[in-house]
């Protein structure tokens, strides 16, 4: 699955994650994600895993 959004920056720092990308992701409100700053620059978002 591919797919490009764009997200802006609030004035603390949030991004709000545009509803495709969390449907996609099946995320729901107050789960966690992994955010990845890569070597390149970009940011790769994850759904983290489950603590138990």
């Amino acid at each position: 699955m591919s797919m490009y959004k764009t997200a802006t920056l609030d004035e603390v720092g949030r991004i709000l994650i545009p509803r495709e990308v969390r449907e996609a992701l099946h995320l729901e409100e107050g789960e966690k994600v992994d955010l990845f700053v890569n070597d390149d620059g970009s940011i790769t978002l994850m759904k983290a895993e489950e603590e138990d």
